[in-house]
C-alpha cells in the first residue's frame, strides 16, 4: 500500500492551505544511493518479458504545496513473471530527491535493499522517496528510476510548487557606475498568505559599502510596524567601491520556518560594473573553440565616462601570459575604431593562422594605454583554443567570425 505526506511550514506559515496531510513516511532511514542523472523518461508501456518489476501506481501528484515542503512517498514495486530480478542502481532526476529502497520480507516486516540482489517472484520493494521543494516553482515534477536486469522502470512525483514569500524584482541590475558615485535600489518582500512576519538581513557576502535597511509597510504601502505581511529593502552603494564587476547576494530571513527547522529565505541579487574615468565594455576577449585556418575577431569598447577629460584614440598591444605560449602579436591584427556620436572606441583583435600547440589554448591580455593620468593602462584577458584542421586544408575562410 502506498503512503504519501507532506512536511509543511508551522501554522502560522501555511495559511489558507490546509494541514499538513500526514505523519513523514520514511523518517529514520539511510537513504542507500541517489544521484543527479538526465531529464526523466517516460514509463515503460511495454512489459518485458520474464521477472520483472511492476508498480501498481507508480505516479503520485500533490497537488500545490508550498515551497519548502519536503514531500515523502512510498512506491511499491513488485516482481512479476517466472525468474529472477534484481535492481542494479536508482537514480533521482535531481540533488533535491532523495531515494531509498527497503525489501520486504515474509513477515511484512521492511529491511534495507542491496544493489543486485536477486529478487523472485512475488517479492516486493519499497521505494521511500522525499522530494525537497526548496527553490523550486511551478510545476515541478521529479522521477526516481530503477535500473534493473530486465530495465528501467520509474516512479514520479508531481506537485505544484508556490512560493510562500515573494520577492519583486528578483535582481536590480544597476548598469555602469561611476567608482565615485553611490547608488540605492530597492525589493519589496511578500508574504503570498498575508500572514506578518519579521525580516532580518544576515549581512553575509557584502562589503561594508553596501548597507541594507529593512523597513515594514502598512496595507497602504506606507511604513508601518513589524512584523508585518510586506516589507520595503533598500539597498545602498556608497562611493569609493572597488572597480569591477560585483554580484551581491541580499540574503534575508524571516521568523517563520519549515517543519524540517529552516527558516523560510529569500535572497535578491543586486548587480553592477563600477567603473573609473575609462573602461572596458566586455572585460575580457574569449575567442572560444577557434578551428585551425579561421579568421576570427573580437571587439572590446573603449569608454571615457568622465564628461571633463578629453576624448584620445588610445594605443593597443598584445602580450603573452604564458611565455611558453606562441607569441599572439605575430597572428593578430589591431584595429582601433571610433564610435560616432559617443566618447568611446571600438578596440578590434583580429586572429588569423592561428598555430596549433599542445595544450590547445591560449592567454593573453590586451593592453590598452589610455593617456589618462587617474588610470593610464587597462587590460583585457585574451583566452581561446585551437582545433587542428581536420580537413587539412588549413586555409582560412574568406570573411573574418566576429562577436556581438
Amino acid at each position: 500500500m502506498e503512503r504519501k505526506s507532506i512536511r509543511r511550514p508551522p501554522e502560522g506559515a501555511t495559511a489558507g492551505l490546509g494541514p499538513a496531510a500526514g505523519r513523514a513516511a520514511g523518517a529514520g532511514f539511510l537513504a542507500l544511493s541517489w544521484l543527479v542523472s538526465c531529464a526523466p523518461e517516460a514509463q515503460n508501456p511495454a512489459e518485458p518479458p520474464g521477472a520483472h518489476l511492476v508498480c501498481a501506481e507508480p505516479e503520485v501528484d500533490f497537488g500545490s504545496v508550498w515551497e519548502g515542503d519536503l514531500l515523502d512517498h512510498e512506491f511499491v514495486f513488485e516482481v512479476v513473471g517466472d525468474g529472477r530480478e534484481a535492481v542494479e542502481a536508482v537514480r533521482a532526476d535531481c540533488g533535491c530527491t532523495l531515494a531509498q529502497l527497503e525489501v520486504e520480507g515474509p513477515d511484512g516486516s521492511l529491511s534495507p535493499y542491496e544493489n543486485g540482489s536477486p529478487l523472485g517472484t512475488g517479492d516486493r520493494l519499497h521505494v521511500q522517496v522525499s522530494y525537497n521543494t526548496h527553490g523550486k516553482r511551478g510545476s515541478a515534477p521529479r522521477t526516481v528510476t530503477l535500473y534493473a536486469a530486465e530495465g528501467a522502470v520509474r516512479a514520479r512525483i508531481l506537485a505544484d510548487v508556490k512560493p510562500w514569500l515573494t520577492v519583486t524584482p528578483g535582481t536590480r541590475d544597476l548598469g555602469l557606475l561611476r567608482d565615485s558615485d553611490s547608488a540605492s535600489c530597492d525589493f519589496r518582500v511578500k508574504s503570498t498568505v498575508g500572514e506578518p512576519f519579521q525580516l532580518t538581513h544576515t549581512a553575509k557576502a557584502v562589503p561594508p559599502e553596501v548597507t541594507v535597511r529593512l523597513t515594514p509597510l502598512d496595507a497602504s504601502g506606507e511604513p508601518g510596524s513589524a512584523p508585518s505581511a510586506s516589507w520595503r529593502v533598500d539597498v545602498d552603494l556608497a562611493a569609493g567601491m572597488p572597480r569591477g564587476p560585483h554580484v551581491y547576494p541580499i540574503e534575508l530571513t524571516t521568523d517563520q520556518v519549515h517543519r524540517h527547522g529552516a527558516p523560510i529565505t529569500a535572497t535578491p541579487y543586486v548587480t553592477v560594473q563600477v567603473v573609473g574615468p575609462a573602461s572596458l565594455t566586455p572585460a575580457s576577449l574569449a575567442f572560444g573553440i577557434i578551428p585551425a585556418g579561421e579568421i576570427v575577431s573580437r571587439t572590446t569598447r573603449f569608454v571615457l565616462h568622465d564628461p571633463t577629460l578629453e576624448l584620445r584614440a588610445p594605443a593597443v598591444h598584445l602580450e603573452n601570459v604564458r611565455p611558453e605560449d606562441f607569441e599572439l602579436s605575430s597572428y593578430a591584427t589591431l584595429r582601433v575604431l571610433e564610435v560616432p556620436g559617443e566618447r568611446a572606441f571600438d578596440l578590434r583583435v583580429t586572429f588569423s593562422d592561428l598555430p596549433v600547440i599542445p595544450k590547445g589554448n591560449f592567454l593573453g591580455r590586451l593592453i590598452v594605454e589610455t593617456g589618462l593620468e587617474e588610470i593610464p593602462v587597462l587590460e583585457a584577458p585574451v583566452t581561446g583554443v585551437v582545433l587542428p584542421d581536420a580537413g587539412g586544408s588549413g586555409s582560412p575562410s574568406s570573411e573574418p567570425t566576429q562577436n556581438g
